[in-house]
């Protein structure tokens, strides 16, 4: 199975932003997050994503799905370095995301879970107009036999923040719920291959906080993540 062929659910739209808002009184417009582009990989023993254009992003987020105890590693075609956080863990159902302000990007930037564990699934996110060094706060959840699951309460530092989250239902293959208001996609389950994978994503306007729940059919172990990134100021 190629990579591309799992991106089995395309985002419900390619662009959440919104018009910027203005400091008052003729003063500059702060730039909103905006979704760049994504892809995704995954096999026995993880993989590499197809090409795409990174030139414009200056973030990217990484979430991997994985089986067993060893953390996978994240690496890119550019060199950049990655900052783990703290994982989703139930059983053998695992979850972990990792991010990245791109220093150095290209026009065919590929991204791979290396060092993996077994049954792994990995997507990635590219954004724009992202602070650097943004990274806000994170939380994660986990439990076993579930049908539903949030990844915790986010509390913004600012408005207009990103918020991300992710889910690990272990052997899922129903495409799940998302958060609400946020924008989705979707891996599934391939037995023997890779555990499913759900990522999903929302460009605040306001500073509300957020406990992005997720929903699906059948009972399952599972594991969720979830972070806030900064937008530039």
């Amino acid at each position: 199975m190629t990579a591309q062929s799992l991106a089995s659910s395309e985002a419900r739209s390619v662009s959440q932003s919104v018009a910027g808002i203005g400091s008052g009184g003729g003063g500059p417009v702060v730039p909103t997050i905006e979704f760049v582009a994504q892809a995704a990989a995954a096999g026995p023993n993880g993989g590499t994503t197809p090409a795409i254009d990174a030139t414009t992003a200056t973030l990217a987020v990484v979430v991997i799905s994985y089986y067993g105890t060893s953390n996978p590693t994240v690496s890119d075609s550019e060199g950049n370095i990655w900052t783990p956080l703290v994982p989703g863990e139930y059983s053998a159902a695992r979850c972990r995301m990792y991010y990245c302000y791109l220093s150095g990007k290209s026009a065919t930037h590929t991204f791979t879970a290396g060092e993996v564990p077994s049954l792994c699934a990995m997507r990635v996110l590219l954004f724009k107009n992202a602070l650097g060094d943004g990274f806000d706060i994170q939380e994660h959840g986990e439990g076993g036999s579930l049908t539903t699951l949030a990844s915790g309460l986010l509390t913004p530092a600012v408005p207009k923040s990103l918020f991300v989250s992710a889910l690990c239902n272990f052997t899922e293959t129903i495409e799940p719920t998302y958060p609400v208001e946020f924008i989705g996609l979707w891996t599934a389950y391939s037995p023997g291959n890779y555990l499913a994978l759900g990522m999903a994503y929302k460009i605040a306007t306001d500073g509300a906080a957020i406990n992005p729940s997720w929903a699906w059919t059948s009972g399952n172990n599972a594991a969720a993540v979830g972070a806030v990134f900064k937008p530039q100021s």
